[in-house]
């Protein structure tokens, strides 16, 4: 995003598409097996996992927002200051930290981990507000145009929406 370099586009558009099927056959396997006789146990398992392939969809659907923002700015052959980028950087590590601690909930239900989630996520949203608040002095002082100040303001507001999916991921497991 920051750099502008679509050199994987082709294996971003293969992933793409591997997530698609996979949303898709799950969600149809997950509604099939809702429909059979189970064990109340099972039918939390499978909602949670249907909550969880939601969130999972709603991710995939801003990354494909995001590439967009940024193939607009390469088409206008604009970016981002030093300073938005430096913002952008900061926000994707929390979300990789975010990411990083759901999956271990995920993988094994853990109370440290959720609470490392739950703060990550607190954090993102604080950043994101910030990043809006940064740069609309940074487009009121001429720093940034208004191309690149109108991707950030959408990059900012989907990349909270990433990290609440991220940790909601969490809500569905436990």
């Amino acid at each position: 995003m920051t750099t502008l370099d679509f050199s994987e586009g082709e294996s971003y558009e293969e992933r793409e598409q591997q997530l698609e099927y996979l949303n898709r056959n799950l969600s149809l396997a997950v509604s099939r097996l809702s429909r059979k006789v189970l064990s109340v146990k099972d039918h939390e398992f499978l909602s949670a996992s249907y909550g969880v392939i939601n969130d999972l969809d709603r991710v995939r659907s801003y990354s494909e927002k995001i590439v967009r923002y940024a193939r607009v700015l390469q088409e206008e052959k604009k970016s981002f200051s030093p300073e938005a980028v430096h913002e952008i950087n900061v926000v994707a590590n929390t979300i990789n930290d975010l990411y990083k601690h759901a999956m271990k909930v995920y993988d094994t239900p853990d109370r440290l981990e959720l609470e490392k989630a739950r703060v990550d996520r607190d954090i993102v949203a604080d950043l994101a507000r910030q990043m809006f608040s940064n740069n609309i002095d940074r487009m009121d002082s001429g720093v940034c145009d208004n191309v690149a100040g109108s991707q950030f303001l959408q990059l900012s507001s989907d990349l909270d929406k990433v990290a609440e999916h991220l940790f909601n991921i969490n809500n569905n497991i436990r």
